[in-house]
């Protein structure tokens, strides 16, 4: 523990306040982290307020407190290990009923409409719903670097996509700092905690006709896909339903399905480091495949023989590993990656994210589709490369997995 507090990890704040329920004192745990004492007196009052909800459920009082210090209905339901409905109908017969407050950044100097909404439990509520067709879309949470930037890019292109087919649009996102955050990419935005309770007060209010949730949120998914009444779309789609024979590819085929229908959309090589073919370590990617001349026609419909149009929607990818022999063995079948779909957007020249947008919202113009695609007609190599933090942090390691790389770069090769 005192090395953890010394030498800080991601988990810190979690640490901070384990330490506390251990009896480490205020001044010891200053010393030892340099850290103010007034945030160990703060984190202390939210130790207190679990500790009375914990030994008080199902009160009034309870609800009071918990909401007063951040606890939303979905954690005071965890707690009490009961249905979120039952905290819902006691904030109705108690009037804990949730409000939305506007940012004011003039401090009420100006008159100003920011269209960026935080919850309280006040009187008055400043958000109201859009008329018309409205979706809400669940930003990523934290925005860090690598595959998380490319998720919040993601979600940008979601907005910009549900903007064109006419929808109002509404982002929820913990932190403003997000790109899809911006107040010209949405209608109206809300920071908050991406939790089942937040979730659910924001439908409430704004009634959206479409609920677009990312597939990194499991828990969230199984929750929201109870309540019959919400169109809820997973997007990109859960990586969990991804199906490997082996841990290892050396080639992709990447369709589109679309109903029983497959679109072949391009080949990729994956580059090899330090002999290293293992899926986690995949990071590099070059469209088309190598040998594409002789090889991609036979491999593409080897991978259509594969999928199952019951079982795969939207982009997916389907593993190859190419054999001693020359022969290619299929390995695994996944949807693309959030990475993977941003590569092809800019190596096809067609935005994938709008098209599985469309696809889901069933306004789809697939012949349209077809004529952009041609799979087998290429004109230069497309190479996406990850970068890692190493050399910056000074680590003598040389390559990382995909949850350790901090952005990528493009580049394009002719064909020799």
């Amino acid at each position: 523990m005192i090395n953890q507090l010394i030498h800080p990890l991601a988990s810190r704040i979690l640490i901070l306040m384990e330490a506390l329920r251990r009896g480490f004192s205020i001044d010891e745990l200053s010393e030892l982290t340099q850290i103010d004492r007034f945030y160990f007196y703060k984190l202390n009052q939210l130790l207190r307020a679990q500790s009375f909800v914990v030994n008080n459920p199902m009160s009034p009082e309870s609800i009071q407190v918990g909401h007063k210090y951040g606890f939303g209905d979905g954690m005071l339901a965890e707690l009490w290990n009961v249905n979120i409905s039952e905290i819902s109908k006691m904030n109705q017969d108690v009037k804990y009923q949730v409000t939305y407050k506007e940012i004011e950044p003039s401090a009420g100097e100006f008159l100003e409409n920011t269209s960026i909404f935080y919850s309280s439990y006040e009187l008055e509520n400043e958000s109201h719903p859009f008329e018309g067709k409205t979706a809400l879309v669940i930003g990523r949470g934290g925005n860090q670097l690598g595959p998380n930037s490319a998720a919040d890019y993601y979600t940008t292109q979601i907005l910009i996509s549900l903007k064109k087919t006419g929808y109002k649009t509404i982002i929820m996102n913990t932190n403003p700092n997000a790109v899809s955050l911006t107040p010209q990419l949405s209608d109206k935005q809300y920071i908050e905690p991406i939790q089942l309770g937040n979730i659910l007060n924001i439908i409430d209010i704004d009634q959206p006709d479409v609920v677009f949730l990312p597939g990194n949120r499991h828990y969230l998914a199984n929750q929201l896909q109870q309540f019959t009444n919400l169109n809820v779309i997973v997007l990109p789609p859960d990586q969990k339903v991804a199906s490997y024979k082996e841990n290892q590819a050396t080639t992709a085929v990447d369709l589109f399905v679309q109903k029983g229908e497959i679109l072949p959309v391009t080949t990729i090589s994956f580059f090899k480091h330090d002999n290293r073919t293992d899926i986690h370590h995949i990071n590099d990617y070059q469209e088309p495949m190598t040998n594409w001349e002789s090889d991609e026609v036979s491999l593409i419909a080897q991978a259509i023989d594969v999928v199952n149009v019951g079982e795969w929607q939207g982009l997916v990818q389907v593993l190859f590993d190419k054999t001693a022999t020359g022969k290619y063995s299929c390995t695994g079948i996944r949807p693309v990656r959030i990475t993977e779909t941003a590569f092809l957007t800019k190596t096809t020249g067609i935005n994938w994210i709008n098209v599985l947008v469309r696809k889901y919202l069933g306004l789809l113009d697939m012949n349209s589709l077809r004529n952009q695609i041609v799979p087998t007609e290429h004109k230069r190599y497309s190479i996406m490369a990850a970068h890692f933090p190493f050399k910056e942090l000074q680590s003598n390691r040389n390559e990382g997995t995909t949850k350790q790389e901090v952005g990528s770069s493009l580049s394009f090769e002719n064909f020799s």
